[in-house]
């Protein structure tokens, strides 16, 4: 019998992670406040304004982006607009925290998140597609 040693316990596991049934992706939609100036987002943009990257577009550039607290939720956001996972998101943050070039935005619940954006014109956000929020407009669905 073979001796497992640490490098095929990490393949067991590898295996093993790659091989469990992935979470259902729903359709999310990146929304704004309703009387918002902003009428439609690229991907693109989206990735700009929630990782807080320069330049944005005009019609962005005092948009006030908030996270959800929702882990899978902001994962597959993430991984749909940026490509990136959620370990790749936090170094990301890790690095331009420690080099002063900014903080992750806000991260709210779904409640808190359609109190600041019917308040808030120039908050955006995003939620599934089929939980749309009070007082908001869409300006970019994602698949």
């Amino acid at each position: 019998m073979r001796r497992l040693t640490p490098l095929r316990i990490a393949m067991l596991l590898a295996g093993l992670y790659l091989a469990r049934p992935s979470a259902a992706v729903e359709p999310l939609a990146v929304v704004t406040h309703e009387q918002a100036a902003l009428q439609h987002l690229s991907r693109d943009e989206a990735m700009r304004v929630f990782l807080k990257q320069q330049p944005l577009p005009t019609a962005a550039r005092n948009l006030i982006p908030f996270d959800r607290t929702d882990d899978s939720l902001r994962a597959q956001f993430y991984q749909s607009v940026a490509g990136m996972s959620p370990h790749r998101l936090r170094a990301y943050w890790a690095k331009r925290v420690f080099t002063g070039r900014g903080r992750p935005p806000e991260s709210l619940d779904a409640n808190q998140a359609a109190v600041i954006l019917s308040h808030n014109p120039a908050a955006i956000t995003y939620t599934p597609r089929d939980q749309p929020l009070a007082n908001s407009k869409t300006v970019l669905s994602i698949e």
